[in-house]
Order: structure tokens, then sequence, then C-alpha cells
């Protein structure tokens, strides 16, 4: 009798981590097909969010702690605002110049705070870039969720089928060698279906950067996990029902986005 409820519970709360992120991420992807400013301002915007998540996960109250958390909240969004309007080169030294004056006011947590202040800033700041392409800045967008999402849901599936060896089982018990192996081969093939969408692109060398970005988002997943351990907490925030946090939900986006900016940066693609 004790396996209705139970039962009832967890689809439930599946029903609700579904809703939430389906309706969320229709009305994030809306915003980013209406490009500037308005991905602009909702990308600073939830660096900004994820900087409070993140540094909550390491402060206590205490009078150094807001003004700590005011200069990481200005330098997440601004390096997004600069990184668009002005340039790469721009944001990266705005979050530098920001890190260097929250550090002067809070010497706690030195190498986690800059770190975290950074990884956010600019993986969103990629995203800015990535939409900044006038041709295909919609699509590129759309290409890199997409793959980050099927290397999510492949390994979801994968791992639940086949099972096997743990991926890391001190920071995700949960992750298998089968799963992540099954998100490879999903997100290379997204990144296939998707290649004749992008003008100028080679279909082997779109499917190979496919399987680097799924590697990647799995690790900026572990990554956080791990983050989350470390300071023995479930979730990095309750915004989204369901989900916790925006770090817990964009994880393996930011990981991706992060690695997509900087090759556009490297190629030369978003200019100086």
């Amino acid at each position: 009798m004790t396996n209705g409820p139970s039962d009832t519970s967890k689809f439930a709360d599946l029903g609700v981590r579904t809703a939430s992120g389906v309706g969320l991420g229709l009305v994030a992807l809306g915003v980013f097909y209406l490009g500037a400013p308005f991905s602009t301002v909702l990308l600073a915007a939830g660096a900004a969010l994820m900087q409070i998540e993140y540094r909550r996960m390491f402060d206590t109250d205490s009078a150094i702690a807001a003004p700590a958390m005011l200069i990481g909240i200005l330098t997440a969004a601004a390096t997004v605002v600069a990184a668009d309007l002005i340039g790469p080169m721009a944001g990266l030294l705005t979050v530098f110049a920001g890190g260097a004056s929250m550090l002067l006011v809070d010497r706690r947590w030195p190498v986690w705070s800059f770190a975290g202040l950074a990884y956010i800033a600019l993986a969103m700041a990629g995203l800015a870039l990535l939409r900044s392409d006038s041709d295909d800045g919609f699509t590129l967008i759309l290409w890199l969720v997409l793959t980050v999402v099927a290397a999510d849901v492949g390994g979801y599936f994968a791992g639940r089928i086949f099972g096997g060896p743990k991926l890391w089982p001190a920071v995700s018990p949960k992750k298998t060698w089968s799963g992540a192996i099954g998100g490879w081969v999903l997100a290379m093939l997204v990144a296939a279906i998707m290649a004749p969408l992008i003008e100028g692109v080679l279909l082997f060398p779109l499917v190979l950067l496919g399987l680097v970005t799924a590697m990647v988002s799995q690790a900026g997943d572990l990554l956080e996990s791990h983050v989350k351990r470390v300071r023995g907490i479930k979730d990095s925030g309750q915004i989204m029902p369901g989900h916790g946090g925006l770090l817990d939900r964009l994880d393996g986006l930011m990981a991706a986005s992060l690695l997509c900016g900087m090759t556009g940066v490297v190629a030369g693609v978003f200019g100086n």
C-alpha cells in the first residue's frame, strides 16, 4: 500500500521538473531568437543570479559578505555586457578587474571566489558572443543547447539501460561510463543533423565539436557536483521548481558555452 503514494509523488516531481524546465527553456529560446539587447539582458541577469547562488555556497553572515556579493554580481553582469558590446577582450578585462576588487574586500576564499566569478561570467559572455553572430547567431545557440541536452538525455537513458562501471562515484554516484558514452553518441547525432542549418560548416568538424562539447558539458556537471560536495550542500539554490538553482540546471551548458566561446575567440570569429 505504501508504493502508491510514493510512485505518485515521484511522477508529480517529474511533472514539475519537466514543466518548469521546458517552460523556462522555451522562454529563453524565445529571447535568444529576438537577439540583443534582449538576449544580452537575459544573460547578464542569469550571470548575476548564478553569482548570488555561488557566493551563498561560501559566504556566512558577516560584514564583508555583502560588499563582496555586490561586487561579484555587478562584475558578472558587466562582463556579459562588455563582451557583447565591445568584444571578448573587454569582457576578460572586466572580470579580472572585478575579481581583483572582490578579493580586496573578501579574502576568505580567494581561489574559489575568483574562479567561480570568472567561470560564471565568461560562460555567459560566451553565449552572448555566439548570439552576436549576425548570420547564424540563433542557430549556433540552438545547436549548442540541443547538443548539451542530447548529452544529458543520452547519458541518462544509456546509463539506466546498460549500467556498468561508475564514472566518478566519489562525486556523482549515479553516473556511469555507459551513460557518458551514450551521451557522446547522441550529441554527435544531433550535431550532424543540425549541420545543414549552419552556413559554411563542414560535417566532420561539427560532429567532432559535438563530441568535445558533450564531454565538456558532462565535465561541467561533475565540476558543479564536486563544488557542492566540498561545501556539503545538495542544491545551489531553489529558483527553479524541481531543479534547484540555475547553477544546478545550467552546469553543463556553461562549460560547453565557455568551450565554444573560447573556440570562437581563438578562431577570430568574434573580432577583437
